[in-house]
């Protein structure tokens, strides 16, 4: 493979590809070198990017218009301008693997945290981010654990986490039982069935017209 082949591939499947310019000054650096800044994950090599988004444009109201404008705009225009090219690579890598949408999320602000979270701690330990995934508000609202109770527990998150998220379609051991409920051998839905919204000033409901007017955190209610 060619010198220019080897930075192209490398800025293809670590970042989101290089202008002309800037490629002809990575293909004169090397592919070695290049490798070396793109995983700089401190700054690639420059400052690190700023976060895009500001807070205030971001209502936690489900019918803001802007703040969802906002909060997509603000995301493509990071990719575009990242100094930190794998970085935000794997955080829209797993936006796309950890997925959530804010078609059903509704709240732009929701899925911006969420976003934070995968630039924050998608580099680091796998085990973590599940755990980091799994008490998300977004996450919580699309795979419907802000339904779940520990007696009518929603099993609907165990199952993408178990077949989907980590280990795969047959691999943890979990089975369908009577009325189509899923039952994993860790009590995965049991677990994550206790987690309520108490943190919000109003708590959120099964209705989907709730509006968490402060929500900035879940905490555990296990059985005493």
């Amino acid at each position: 493979m060619e010198e220019r082949d080897r930075v192209v591939w490398l800025h293809r499947s670590g970042g989101f590809g290089l202008p002309m310019a800037q490629m002809q000054t990575a293909v004169a650096a090397g592919a070695d070198a290049e490798l070396s800044r793109l995983l700089d994950v401190a700054g690639a090599g420059g400052a690190p990017a700023m976060d895009p988004w500001d807070d205030s444009l971001l209502p936690l109201d489900p019918m803001d218009r802007e703040a969802r404008i906002h909060a997509v705009g603000g995301w493509l225009r990071l990719m575009i301008e990242t100094e930190q090219p794998v970085l935000d690579h794997m955080a829209w890598w797993w936006h796309g693997h950890l997925v959530s949408g804010l078609d059903k999320v509704r709240f732009a602000r929701a899925m911006v945290e969420q976003i934070r979270l995968f630039r924050r701690d998608g580099l680091g330990n796998f085990p973590a981010l599940l755990r980091s995934i799994t008490l998300d508000p977004a996450m919580l609202l699309y795979l419907d654990l802000h339904t779940s109770t520990g007696s009518q527990p929603n099993e609907n998150y165990a199952r993408e986490l178990l077949e989907l998220f980590a280990l795969g379609v047959g691999v943890h051991g979990s089975r369908r039982e009577g009325g189509g409920h899923w039952r994993s051998p860790g009590g995965c839905c049991a677990g994550t069935a206790r987690w309520t919204s108490r943190h919000c000033s109003t708590t959120t409901t099964r209705s989907s017209s709730s509006v968490p007017r402060a929500c900035t955190t879940w905490t555990p209610c296990w059985p005493r």
